[in-house]
C-alpha cells in the first residue's frame, strides 16, 4: 500500500508480514510472545509530517505492538518501554499500585461483597481467580457458589492473628489483596488506627498503550474510594518492577511507592502520588492544602485528585503536587515530619514508617 499526502510525502506500508520472537531486535524483545507480525512504514523523502509516525501508532495500538526504528535502534511507543531480557526472560516494567483504606470492620461480609461488584462493574480483570491466606493460593474462584465463598475465607482471615487475603488475577492487571489490622492483639499496644487496606497491580503498560483504559482505571478508584466509604486511597507508578509471564517481582531497583508500611493506619504518605481520595475525617483537614489546585474536586464527603492525563512517576509529581499538612503525615523514625516532594522509595529505602503527629479517630459506622 503506498500512502501520499498533498505535500508529496510517500509512506509505503508493508506486510503484515509473520515474525518469529527471535527475529525481534534487542531493543523490541519482548513486542510480541513466541510469533507475531510484522509491518514495515517507508517514509520518502525525509519529512517532518507527523502523520506517518501517528500512523504507525495507530497500527501498534490496535495490534498491541511496539513502534521500532531501525534508524535509531530504538522502540518510539509506547513510551518507557523496556525490553526483556532474553537471557532471563524478564522486563522492567512500570506498575500501576492502587491502595484503598478504609475503617470498614474487616469481617462485615459487605465489605469483600461490596468490593467484588466495583471490580465486576469496572474492572473484571481484577476479579479474584486464585486466592487464599497463603501460598499456593488454594481456592478457586469459581462455581454457583463462587461469591459466598470469597467471603466465607475473606471473613475466617480477618479474624486470624495474622489477617490478610491475595488473590490472582487476569492480565493486565498482576494481582489483589486485603490486608486488616488484627483484633485480636490490644489496640493499646500497637499506635495507629485498625484498618482494611485494598490493593492491586495494574501493568502500566496496558495503560500508556490505551488512554481508555486508563479511564476505567481512574472509575474504577473514584466509584470504590466512595462506595468502601475510604478514609484514603492512591494510585502511584512503580519502576523498575520485574514482570514475567503474569507474575511480577522486586528486587534493589525496584520502587516500592509511598504507602507507610504498617498493619494500621499511621497517617497519610509524605509524598506524592498520581491519584490521592481524601474520605472522612481527612478531605476538611487537607482542603486548605489541595482544595485550590485546579485537579482537585469533591465528590460526597471525601476530596478526588488527579495530577495528570496519564499515571506520573515520582519525578514527574515533584515539582507538581502540592504538599501535605506535616502533621497530618508519617514520619521517618527519631525525625520531625517531612514532605518528599521527590519520594522514590525502594525495598532498602522504603517510605516513612511512624505515626503522624495527629491521627483522627476513624469512623466505622456503616451506611446499610
Amino acid at each position: 500500500m503506498v500512502l501520499t499526502d498533498a505535500e508529496g510525502v510517500v509512506a509505503e506500508v508493508d506486510g503484515p508480514d509473520r515474525l518469529d520472537d527471535e527475529d525481534v531486535p534487542d531493543p523490541a524483545a519482548g513486542a510480541i510472545g513466541a510469533k507475531g507480525w510484522l509491518v514495515q512504514l517507508s517514509v520518502k523523502p525525509s519529512t517532518e509530517a507527523t502523520w506517518p509516525q501517528e500512523l504507525a501508532v495507530y497500527l501498534a495500538r490496535a495490534a498491541d505492538g511496539v513502534v521500532y526504528d531501525p534508524q535509531q535502534d530504538v522502540v518510539t511507543w509506547p513510551p518507557g518501554f523496556q525490553p526483556r531480557d532474553r537471557e532471563t526472560g524478564e522486563s522492567r516494567i512500570e506498575q500501576l499500585a492502587i491502595d484503598w483504606y478504609t475503617a470498614w470492620p474487616s469481617d462485615d461480609l459487605e465489605l469483600p461483597a461490596r468490593l467484588l461488584r466495583l471490580l465486576g462493574a469496572h474492572l473484571p480483570e481484577a476479579q479474584p481467580q486464585r486466592y487464599g491466606g497463603f501460598e499456593p493460593l488454594p481456592y478457586r474462584f469459581e462455581g454457583d457458589g463462587a461469591t459466598e465463598a470469597f467471603i466465607e475465607r475473606w471473613i475466617e482471615e480477618a479474624r486470624s492473628w495474622s489477617p490478610g487475603l491475595s488473590w490472582t488475577t487476569t492480565r493486565p492487571c498482576f494481582g489483589g489483596s486485603a490486608t486488616m489490622s488484627t483484633a485480636l492483639a490490644p489496640e493499646r499496644q500497637r499506635p495507629g488506627e485498625a484498618i482494611v487496606r485494598i490493593g492491586i497491580g495494574v501493568d502500566g503498560r496496558a495503560l500508556s498503550r490505551d488512554p481508555a483504559y486508563t479511564e476505567r482505571i481512574v472509575e474504577l478508584f473514584r466509584a470504590s474510594s466512595t462506595e468502601l466509604r475510604c478514609v484514603y486511597a492512591a494510585a502511584s507508578v512503580e519502576r523498575g518492577v520485574i514482570a514475567k509471564g503474569s507474575r511480577v517481582s522486586a528486587d534493589y531497583r525496584t520502587e516500592v511507592g509511598p504507602m507507610p508500611r504498617s498493619d494500621r493506619w499511621i497517617g497519610l504518605p509524605a509524598s506524592p502520588t498520581w491519584l490521592a481520595w481524601f474520605g472522612e475525617p481527612y478531605a476538611e483537614l487537607v482542603r486548605p492544602s489541595i482544595g485550590a489546585h485546579l485537579a482537585a474536586e469533591s465528590q460526597g464527603e471525601g476530596l478526588f485528585l488527579r495530577m495528570g492525563a496519564a499515571p506520573m512517576n515520582a519525578d514527574e509529581l515533584a515539582d507538581r503536587f502540592p504538599p501535605l499538612p506535616t502533621t497530618l503525615i508519617a514520619r521517618k523514625i527519631n525525625q520531625p515530619a517531612q514532605w518528599f516532594a521527590n519520594g522514590a522509595y525502594t525495598l532498602m529505602a522504603g517510605p516513612p514508617s511512624q505515626p503522624a503527629e495527629v491521627i483522627p479517630q476513624l469512623t466505622r459506622t456503616l451506611d446499610r
